[in-house]
């Protein structure tokens, strides 16, 4: 929540040196510079200065909020508005102002989000498609035949003596066998993960394009703010606010005027 109020000084007409200020704001500015203050306890000294030292509290200002029904920004997006609040009567028309902001900030944020998850579905299809692959060349390389063994000569150039034993294929042949079911396995699992990828792929494109027609045919209407007080220096508040919002487009127009700063008065 904030609060926005101006602290008048004048002279009157009688000429008195010393200036007159209100009675609410110029408290509420003094508590402001003061910011907090201590509680103390009555004790003796040394006591009540360890309990200044770690006993303070923030200056309370007791407030009532009361909402209302009727002035809020309309629901209609694209409805324009002409804000005229002059002095610290701006202030809700500030709080519009953000609102509105906020409102754009989360249209562009919504396409952005979807368009980073389609990125990273995409790219999760991407790593599956690649792993895939390897899988499928290494099944392929186990279910490929075994070498043929060696032929019946021996190094020697003499023939097989009866007595010799063949090399026994067994063992090699179930270990291999069991080397191909794996990798069919692998490669089984690995085409389903791709499946449900692509089909989050899809899905993701289509909350995008989504977002994006959404952000498209989503207008916001112009936002016109009427501003006055009497010295632009002194008195015009949120005037960096006001800078910024209108810099980012959600205020469409600024209109102010200064009535003590030129020769004549010029009032909203």
């Amino acid at each position: 929540m904030a609060v926005a109020f101006s602290v008048v000084e004048w002279q009157t007409s009688s000429g008195q040196k010393a200036l007159r200020r209100g009675l609410c704001t110029p408290w509420l500015e003094d508590a402001l510079q003061t910011q907090v203050i201590t509680a103390t306890t009555g004790k003796d000294q040394e006591e009540e200065e360890k309990q200044q030292a770690t006993n303070t509290c923030q200056q309370v200002v007791e407030c009532t909020l009361k909402p209302s029904a009727e002035f809020t920004l309309p629901q209609d997006l694209a409805a324009p508005c002409i804000l005229i609040g002059p002095g610290t009567g701006v202030a809700p028309f500030v709080g519009f102002l953000k609102h509105r902001s906020l409102q754009r900030q989360q249209l562009t944020t919504c396409v952005a989000h979807a368009s980073s998850r389609l990125e990273a579905a995409k790219a999760t299809l991407a790593e599956i498609t690649t792993e895939l692959g390897k899988a499928e060349a290494s099944a392929k390389a186990a279910a490929a035949p075994a070498p043929a063994a060696a032929g019946g000569k021996r190094g020697n150039g003499k023939r097989r003596n009866k007595r010799d034993k063949a090399p026994s294929a067994s063992s090699g042949g179930s270990g291999a066998a069991a080397a191909a079911v794996e990798a069919n396995e692998h490669v089984t699992a690995l085409r389903a993960l791709q499946a449900e990828a692509a089909a989050e792929v899809a899905a993701q494109e289509k909350e995008a394009l989504a977002a994006s027609q959404a952000a498209e045919s989503t207008k916001f209407g112009d936002m016109r703010l009427y501003f006055g007080c009497r010295h632009e220096e002194q008195d015009f508040l949120y005037k960096e606010e006001l800078a910024a919002l209108q810099a980012e487009g959600t205020l469409t127009t600024l209109r102010t005027a200064f009535s003590r700063d030129g020769p004549t008065k010029v009032n909203v």
